[in-house]
């Protein structure tokens, strides 16, 4: 009986390394990975078409700096000639060096790096999300470009008091 999962390991992808994630970190990581390895050898899963340059954030909420600092077209950032894959990865098997895109593409490689960023959640704190959603509250993050942008108003209309900032 002929395994139907053959023709499937057939159309694998091989990259010696997969980096997912195409934000900062990945595009910082395979600048450096550049210095050894060829083009080729790497490849890039991002989804999006746009960059976030989320430390740009603080410059836009402390006033001095705009969103064209942040944001800009992923084409504008990405490393040239490194194989980039447009697709959100699903599933990882490590055990066999396997990754799965939602396109249902599946890719093999020898190294993976996983550089995916944050995961905001504002539910996870009672009122939170509905506080930083709301343009008329004085509740932030500058962990979002809307945020950002909201703090560099709220910034600019303070007129003395209490200002209480937080970490994460």
């Amino acid at each position: 009986m002929l395994n139907l999962r053959l023709g499937h390991l057939f159309s694998t992808i091989h990259s010696k390394i997969c980096i997912v994630g195409g934000g900062t970190g990945g595009l910082n990581i395979s600048a450096h990975l550049l210095k050894t390895f060829s083009p080729s050898d790497l490849r890039i899963f991002e989804p999006s078409q746009i960059h976030h340059y989320q430390p740009a954030y603080t410059m836009i909420g402390g006033d001095i700096a705009d969103h064209h600092v942040a944001v800009r077209e992923n084409k504008e950032v990405l490393p040239k000639n490194i194989p980039l894959t447009a697709a959100y990865v699903v599933k990882i098997e490590p055990e066999k060096n396997l990754l799965h895109t939602d396109k249902g593409q599946t890719f093999s490689y020898d190294h993976l790096l996983l550089l995916t960023g944050i995961q905001l959640d504002w539910d996870k704190i009672k009122g939170a999300k509905d506080a930083v959603e709301d343009p008329s509250s004085t509740v932030t993050s500058i962990y979002t470009l809307a945020g950002a942008e909201k703090t560099r108003m709220l910034g600019r209309g303070f007129l003395g008091g209490r200002a209480i900032f937080t970490e994460p």
